[in-house]
Order: C-alpha cells, then structure tokens, then sequence
C-alpha cells in the first residue's frame, strides 16, 4: 500500500509541476526538496562573440527550457546576428523545443526521440 506514503522528490527550483502532480494523484505524499537552482548569467554581446572566435555558431544543445530562453535572447541581440542567424538547436525534448516556437525557423530545430543527454548526442551525430 502506497497511499499516504511519503516520497522525497530532489529537484530544481526551476521545473514543471507535473511529476508532483503524477505522484499525488497516485496517492503519495510528495514533499519537494530543492537541490539546485537555474540562474541565467548574462554575459555581453563582445563576450559571446570572443567565445565562438566571433565565428558563425553551426549548433547548439539545448538542454531545458530556460535555456531555450536565453539562447533566444541571444540570438535577438542585433550585434550577434551574425554569429546565431543559422544555428541549428538540438534539444533534449519537444517541451524544451517549445520554449523556442517563434523565436527561430522550425526547421532549424531538432529534438532527440528521447529525453536524455544520449539521445541528444545522437541527433547532433546524425547532423554532423
């Protein structure tokens, strides 16, 4: 018997509510513990530029959808144009692809038939 059980779920504090939505319909008693946390850090355009060697970025893994987020953000910076205009955005699953509807060409965007970092690679592989 499960119901009532307490269960601890280790997480982000940036996340979706659905798993501890699953679990307590279940019956179990979910507490959340936070374990981590997603802060943007924004860095200048100058920055970013001497990172790629102010080369054109081909792709990038696109893990969550924060990130999806600052890396539209990115690509939105008229200075960076160059470098983001054509990259490619390999995401780790459809919700994270979501975060960036509207904000890049689809067929820019990629996402792994499953939602683990392997599956990701494998999509970068097939592109490659």
């Amino acid at each position: 018997e499960t119901a009532g059980t307490p269960v601890i779920y280790l997480c982000g504090r940036v996340r979706t509510a659905a798993l501890e939505r699953a679990l307590a319909a279940a019956g179990l008693d979910v507490g959340a513990v936070e374990t981590y946390d997603t802060v943007p850090v924004h860095h200048t355009s100058d920055h970013v530029a001497h990172v790629t060697g102010w080369n054109p970025v081909w792709g990038t893994l696109v893990f969550s959808a924060v990130a999806a987020q600052q890396f539209a953000a990115l690509r939105a910076r008229s200075a960076l144009a160059l470098l983001f205009g054509n990259t490619r955005a390999f995401c780790i699953s459809q919700r994270v692809a979501a975060a960036l509807d509207g904000e890049m060409p689809a067929q820019r965007v990629a996402v792994a038939e499953r939602p683990d970092e392997a599956a990701l690679l494998d999509l970068l592989a097939a592109h490659t």
